[in-house]
């Protein structure tokens, strides 16, 4: 059984890869079956990609992703763009079209990238 035919997961197929939203396990919708080639998406990464998803297309305010991301912690500006940009590079390797977009000094939006 692969990881992600529990019942008790959340899963999502995002771009080749076939990923768990609750334990950030990952591998390619080809391949579930070797277990070897799974891969994890980090924590802070997945949890601003479960945020993001929950209002797809929509400008969500920073305060509110870190408020989501990190919970009771203080974080900095460079906190939250790092982690920004190592989801983008995982959407990026799993040949997803999903775009994260920055709106300086406001927030994020996630949407579909709809452009061939």
């Amino acid at each position: 059984m692969n990881y992600c035919e529990t019942v008790t997961t959340r899963c999502m197929q995002i771009g080749n890869v076939e990923l768990n939203l609750r334990s950030g396990l990952y591998c390619d919708v080809d391949n579930k079956l070797d277990i070897s080639t799974y891969k994890k998406l980090g924590k802070r990464e997945l949890l601003l990609l479960d945020f993001l998803l929950k209002s797809p297309a929509n400008i969500i305010e920073k305060e509110l992703i870190v408020k989501a991301v990190w919970s009771n912690r203080i974080v900095t500006d460079s906190s939250l763009n790092v982690t920004v940009h190592n989801l983008r590079q995982f959407i990026k390797s799993v040949s997803s079209n999903i775009i994260i977009k920055n709106f300086s000094g406001v927030g994020y939006v996630l949407y579909k990238n709809t452009e061939s």
